[in-house]
């Protein structure tokens, strides 16, 4: 019944968070676009397992003009929440992975799905309210997959935001979780993250949990993963996110002797504290990737500078650093 854009091969392929909740003008929705096999346990994954993450797929099916269904997990193993209107009001539907259903019937609930619920029903229990506008929730539900991006790596990739009214489904415009979380980044301590930008020659994936094991001795380490990806010619670019318990623990990384010994000083990334905007531009084939960066090394600015063609929003970033 559902149309999930993934790799129906892997089986392993889950993530996402889906929340909807009712108010006045109809039914606010949004989910993310992230499936990822990373969630798969270190002692349980089978010798040659890689680290794959898709952030394209579609978890939205629009059944009908007032019916839209989304799927949490793999096609063969999923949670669906199926949001509609008819003649008794609003209705949510969440059908769990056992067969049980959960009906919210216009009772000024939320609903969520995924494995970064929890993170985004503690944005979600502090800031519903039933008779909120349109704008407000919407900018609630972005904050609350937004969240669930930030402490929990299987959700990220694209917001997609929806609102059900009587007349109709109607689609939001998409918002990227990293610019979400760039929008917002006043309620997350800047001091408590690293963000990693990793160069490689060949399109290669890192393993979030691959910082997090390498760090483990160094650091207290919350979560790790990947936020964006551009590439071209054969040269990746990743944007990686690592989230401590204190902006102490953050520095200990950022002082490992590990960041040379295992090459990550060719990573051209020390992006501790994001003051000064810079747009990296390599042309219509990879697009812009907007970074805040603060403290940074001579060996970035220069791969910046040489590899990247800055815009002039970084022309105060130029200035204060060279």
């Amino acid at each position: 019944m559902l149309d999930i854009n993934i790799d129906e091969k892997d089986p392993l392929l889950k993530g996402t968070t889906a929340v909807a909740f009712c108010i006045n003008d109809g039914i606010i929705v949004a989910v993310d676009s992230r499936s990822s096999n990373e969630w798969v346990p270190q002692t349980k994954r089978k010798k040659g397992w890689k680290p794959k993450t898709i952030d394209l797929a579609n978890k939205v099916t629009h059944l009908s003009k007032k019916i839209i269904a989304i799927s949490v997990g793999a096609s063969t193993d999923c949670e669906e929440m199926f949001i509609r209107i008819h003649e008794q009001g609003f209705q949510i539907y969440r059908i769990l992975i056992d067969g049980e259903t959960v009906i919210k019937e216009n009772d000024k609930m939320i609903s969520s799905l995924g494995s970064g619920s929890g993170f985004a029903n503690h944005v979600l229990v502090h800031g519903y309210d039933f008779n909120m506008s349109k704008d407000d929730a919407r900018e609630l539900v972005i904050k609350a997959i937004m969240n669930s991006s930030f402490f929990e790596k299987n959700t990220g990739g694209t917001i997609h935001t929806f609102l059900v009214t009587e007349e109709a489904c109607i689609d939001i415009n998409p918002c990227e979780v990293l610019n979400a979380y760039l929008d917002n980044f006043e309620h997350y301590d800047r001091r408590r993250m690293l963000f990693l930008m990793c160069k490689m020659e060949k399109t290669i994936l890192i393993s979030s949990d691959d910082f997090i094991n390498l760090f483990r001795l160094d650091a207290d380490i919350l979560v790790a993963h990947r936020v964006d990806e551009r590439a071209s010619n054969g040269i990746a670019f990743f944007l990686h996110r690592l989230v401590f318990t204190s902006a102490d623990e953050a520095m200990k990384v950022l002082n490992s002797p590990k960041m040379h010994k295992h090459g990550l000083q060719t990573s051209h990334s020390i992006l501790l504290h994001f003051p000064y905007r810079v747009i990296l531009d390599r042309g219509e084939d990879i697009g812009k990737v907007p970074l805040f960066v603060g403290e940074v090394s001579e060996e970035v600015l220069e791969f910046i500078i040489n590899n990247c063609p800055i815009s002039h929003q970084s022309s105060l970033f130029l200035k204060e650093l060279g």
